[in-house]
């Protein structure tokens, strides 16, 4: 019984610790090539998308739509999108933001920068997006809303926290 108590105190402490525990990002976007004509603002919170070279480059357009829909009403907040594709890529990234011409920072990361920054500090698997500080520094949220309601409402709350502590201030 004993045993069966310490086994859940230490498994509900590990998860408070890694829940609080911020995370660090390092944005090299200065190192990567800008496809869109869009410029990135160091001002404001970012919701950074971010694709590997598994992602499919039409449905990662399709979700960039479904991006700047659901956060049409946050003014503060810019998308921004990181493709780790190879260089062979660039022109069908190219053509595709050509044909669908949506404006957002689009970077490709041909020497896999992003990741090698960061692979320690979060999970880079494809397809995932982070809510990135106004500081550029801190990653407040990460995850897959578009595919997990659970990851959805998560960052809606804390989107509505930082709206509510900007109205208080």
């Amino acid at each position: 019984m004993l045993l069966l108590f310490s086994l859940s105190y230490m498994f509900i402490s590990c998860e408070k610790r890694v829940f609080n525990e911020e995370k660090v990002v390092k944005l090299p976007l200065d190192e990567m090539f800008l496809l869109s004509d869009n410029v990135y603002a160091d001002s404001t919170f970012t919701v950074l998308l971010y694709y590997d070279t598994l992602s499919c480059t039409s449905c990662v357009f399709k979700d960039l739509y479904i991006w700047k829909n659901l956060l049409k009403e946050y003014d503060s907040i810019q998308i921004c999108t990181i493709f780790n594709y190879p260089t062979l890529r660039i022109k069908e990234l190219e053509m595709a933001n050509k044909v669908e011409n949506i404006d957002v920072p689009l970077f490709v990361d041909t020497m896999g920068i992003f990741y090698k920054y960061n692979t320690d500090n979060i999970d880079l698997s494809g397809g995932r997006a982070f809510l990135i500080s106004e500081d550029k520094r801190y990653v407040l949220f990460e995850g897959d809303p578009l595919r997990r309601k659970k990851d959805e409402r998560r960052l809606f709350s804390i989107l509505g926290n930082i709206l509510q502590k900007r109205r208080i201030q």
